[in-house]
């Protein structure tokens, strides 16, 4: 199996006293085993449809292999990714959200990276060369995947005010599908059923995180 990571990003370092604070708020909510102050490294990354709340990722690398949580953070309040929309809708309504047509893309690579559908992780794919299990792959299928594949499309709603609707390919399980979503001006995304573009594919593992 491959290890697939999550939302690439600019990550930059913290300074101690920044670190320590938010391993802190982190901590009182991933007991009962929390990270360890001397084996956590923390990075952080901007996010385009926030104006102040910031992407922090916590690598603990006592356990093997190492955990990687992941948090919101708007000044002092704290939001931990557990693979459910509840906190990412939280910081919606702190932060707001900030959605127009150049960040509903952004949002949706972030939504999907840390919401997992029917209980399944899955990642939004453009190019051939984004698939981690490419080499895995036989000529056959290499061949029909470059043929689906396709940029991501972004209109504006005609069924929501505000919203936008998204079509993009997506690696779910074992398959690669055609998707349509939903994305409300609040940052609710909702999913069309998938259409399978291709099945069978070498199977990939996410990092374990919640």
């Amino acid at each position: 199996m491959t290890f697939i990571g999550r939302y690439e990003q600019p990550w930059r370092g913290l300074d101690p006293d920044t670190a320590k604070a938010v391993l802190a708020q982190v901590n009182r909510h991933v007991a009962p085993r929390p990270l360890r102050h001397d084996r956590t490294a923390i990075s952080w990354a901007p996010l385009s449809f926030y104006d102040d709340v910031l992407l922090y990722a916590l690598r603990d690398d006592s356990t093997f292999p190492a955990i990687t949580k992941y948090a919101l953070r708007r000044r002092r309040e704290i939001f931990v990714l557990d693979g459910t929309p509840a906190p990412i809708m939280a910081a919606n309504a702190a932060a707001p959200i900030q959605l127009n047509a150049e960040t509903v893309v952004d949002y949706v690579r972030f939504f999907t990276a840390h919401v997992w559908h029917h209980g399944l992780p899955h990642t939004l794919i453009e190019r051939f060369d984004d698939l981690p299990t490419s080499a895995l792959m036989t000529d056959e299928q290499q061949m029909v995947v470059k043929q689906v594949l396709r940029p991501v499309r972004v209109t504006m709603s005609e069924m929501v005010s505000g919203g936008f609707e998204l079509r993009a390919c997506f690696i779910a399980d074992r398959q690669l599908v055609d998707r349509h979503l939903l994305i409300h001006t609040d940052g609710r995304v909702h999913c069309a059923p998938d259409k399978v573009l291709v099945d069978n594919l070498p199977p990939l593992m996410e990092r374990p995180m919640y």
